[in-house]
């Protein structure tokens, strides 16, 4: 799923408003996905689809995170337990978060822009 269906196989959607049922997922993935300024109905629309114990991996650039702690509380709040972080070279951030039975659907932590440097 996309914003847009670029090609064959990819569903077009906002990600806030997914087509899927409840609990219909084992696992998402948010490779670089968190960019709309309403991410965080992206992350509460996760937690609708993914199913208890299910999991899900946000891939993210490290310069928009201010805070590691503060995401891992964010996430908490919204649903979400850490069970592994890693930083990859000086650029990104993989976490892996297990979806917890809770959601008290708090305001997750603001991301920084995108700063795109040339090479």
């Amino acid at each position: 799923m996309d914003l847009i269906a670029s090609q064959p196989g990819v569903i077009q959607c906002d990600m806030a408003h997914m087509p899927l049922s409840d609990g219909s997922l084992s696992c998402g993935v948010f490779c670089l996905s968190l960019m709309g300024t309403n991410y965080s109905e992206f992350i509460r629309e996760a937690h609708r689809v993914i199913k208890v114990d299910g999991v899900l991996i946000v891939a993210e650039i490290k310069s928009r995170i201010s805070s590691l702690e503060e995401l891992k509380d964010g996430m908490r709040s919204a649903g979400f337990r850490c069970i592994k972080l890693k930083k990859c070279k000086d650029y990104f951030i993989i976490a892996i978060f297990r979806r917890v039975e809770a959601n008290n659907r708090r305001e997750l932590p603001a991301l920084k822009p995108c700063m795109y440097k040339k090479r």
